[in-house]
């Protein structure tokens, strides 16, 4: 099953491409500028549209309590977030330095939209940092905790080591903590944890837009 980026967000990074390469076309030092965040965007945004952003088409389905389809695939995404995040991390920090750079320049040249540009770019970045990403990787743990419940139905059906059966269960109680012991629980608390974690991106938005 191909798991998709949710509509908004894959129309607001089509929307920052296209942008972007309006600004790439310009003449002296915005267009320059707009080129280098170019350079260093482009593959971030490949690695987030195949790995970071997909794992969120399945809040609909977890939000309502169903099951969802294509588990493996979501939580191999999940897992590699998990893996490259410090790396994620570390091109966002490059990518704002040049944001700043091409902000600099619009301004220098009166050019409002590209100085616009450059802050909503950066917001976005800060956005995907504390909402985005932990989304993404909090929907990977609640798909694994549910793969975890279906399996113990079958009674018998697989054989796990007590060393491996002790550390599934581990885990499983640390997501109880957090999520709660059912899955009504745990759909209500995930809601809840969202719309904290989006609370706090929108306020990080405001402070960059203030900036």
């Amino acid at each position: 099953m191909n798991i998709a980026i949710p509509p908004p967000l894959k129309a607001e990074h089509d929307e920052l491409h296209a942008e972007l390469a309006t600004a790439t076309k310009l003449p002296g030092p915005v267009g320059s500028a707009a080129a280098e965040v170019a350079k260093l965007l482009h593959p971030h945004f490949i690695k987030e549209e195949q790995f970071a952003l997909p794992p969120l088409g399945l809040l609909s389905d977890l939000a309502a309590g169903k099951w969802p389809q294509g588990i493996e695939a979501v939580l191999a995404m999940t897992e590699r977030l998990k893996d490259e995040l410090p790396m994620m991390l570390a091109e966002h920090v490059a990518i704002l330095a040049a944001l700043e750079k091409l902000a600099e320049a619009a301004r220098i040249a009166g050019d409002e939209a590209r100085l616009n540009f450059a802050h909503k770019l950066a917001a976005h970045a800060r956005t995907e940092e504390v909402v985005l990403y932990p989304a993404a990787i909090l929907v990977g743990e609640w798909v694994r905790r549910m793969g975890n419940e279906a399996n113990r139905g079958w009674s018998g059906a697989m054989t796990t080591s007590d060393e491996d059966f002790h550390s599934c269960e581990r885990s499983d109680q640390v997501l109880m903590a957090l999520l709660g012991k059912t899955l009504g629980q745990g759909t209500i608390r995930l809601g809840l944890i969202l719309l904290a974690i989006c609370a706090a991106g929108a306020a990080v938005s405001e402070l960059v837009t203030k900036a």
